[in-house]
């Protein structure tokens, strides 16, 4: 592994930089640089400065649209307004009606699980998520309503007959 030094420098392994740490020379650590460099050209990668750092917070991160070149790390269910939700990529309007909670949850995860759009880390990380902190978000006594919505609902009604 190596960390950036103050200074500048980098440093590597447990050791301190110095004779019996087994640091890296200075020589060995500007071709490093040079490589890091070239390589984050060839991947397109623009680093931020410290400054915009700074400014960069947690909230900063989240996206609900994430390219496909993007690192998921959680997926976070949101309540929102609709027109709040038009540029992300799983929504589902829910409209006064007479499904509890619980059912409601259930019907919008498995519309999502179901979606073609769906990769399978996005279905893991769908997964990962609780009954209990779905059902916290939604309103209660909604109707679920998505494109692709009868063809979900349809095939929840299948595999509630099957088992």
């Amino acid at each position: 592994w190596v960390v950036q030094v103050p200074g500048g420098g980098a440093g590597g392994g447990g050791g301190s930089g110095g004779r019996a740490g087994g640091g890296i020379s200075a020589v060995g650590a500007i071709n490093e640089s040079q490589e890091v460099e070239a390589i984050l050209r060839e991947e397109n990668v623009q680093l931020i400065t410290e400054e915009e750092a700074a400014r960069v917070t947690n909230l900063d991160e989240l996206t609900g649209l994430p390219r496909a070149d993007d690192v998921l790390l959680f997926a976070l269910p949101v309540c929102a307004p609709y027109a709040v939700l038009a540029n992300y990529k799983f929504k589902a309007k829910l409209t006064p009606g007479a499904n509890k909670r619980g059912k409601a949850a259930k019907t919008a995860s498995h519309l999502f699980l179901n979606s073609a759009a769906c990769t399978q880390r996005e279905k893991e990380l769908m997964r990962a998520i609780g009954d209990n902190e779905l059902i916290q978000i939604m309103i209660g006594n909604a109707k679920v309503t998505a494109a692709g919505m009868a063809q979900a609902t349809a095939k929840l009604k299948k595999e509630k007959k099957k088992g």
